[in-house]
C-alpha cells in the first residue's frame, strides 16, 4: 500500500470541513460586528428622537399625532369586547405617548387656572 504524504508545507492542511468551519466563522463574526454596529446605530437613533432632543415643532406634531392616536384607540376600546383596566391604561401609556398626556394634562390645567381667576 502506498503511504499518503502531505505535500503542503504546513502540516495541519485545511480539508473541506476545516475550511467550512473557518469560513463559516468568518461570516459569522461579520454578522456580529454589522449587529453590534446596528445595535449601537438603534441606541443613538432612539436617543436622538427622545422628547429633551426634539424641537418645538416635532413636539407640536408629535402631540397631536398622539393625541389622534389616543383618542381612535379609545373609541376601539370602547367598542371592544375585552374591557380591561390594563388594556385602558396602556392607551396612554404605549411607546412615548405618556409625555404626550402629561404636557396635555400641563396645559389643561393652565387653562382651568385662568379660567377660575378670570371670573
Amino acid at each position: 500500500m502506498a503511504s499518503v504524504q502531505n505535500v503542503m508545507k504546513n502540516d495541519t492542511p485545511l480539508m473541506d470541513s476545516n475550511f467550512e468551519k473557518y469560513n463559516l466563522a468568518k461570516d459569522y463574526n461579520k454578522l456580529y460586528d454589522y449587529s453590534v454596529r446596528g445595535n449601537e446605530k438603534h441606541i443613538q437613533d432612539k436617543y436622538a428622537k427622545r422628547v429633551y432632543n426634539l424641537s418645538l415643532k416635532e413636539i407640536y406634531n408629535n402631540f397631536f399625532t398622539n393625541m389622534v392616536l389616543i383618542l381612535n384607540e379609545t373609541v376601539d376600546y370602547v367598542y371592544s369586547p375585552n374591557k380591561s383596566f390594563n388594556n385602558f391604561m396602556e392607551i396612554f401609556t404605549k411607546n412615548e405617548r405618556l409625555v404626550y398626556v402629561g404636557i396635555l394634562l400641563i396645559v389643561l390645567s393652565f387653562i382651568i387656572h385662568f379660567v377660575f381667576q378670570s371670573s
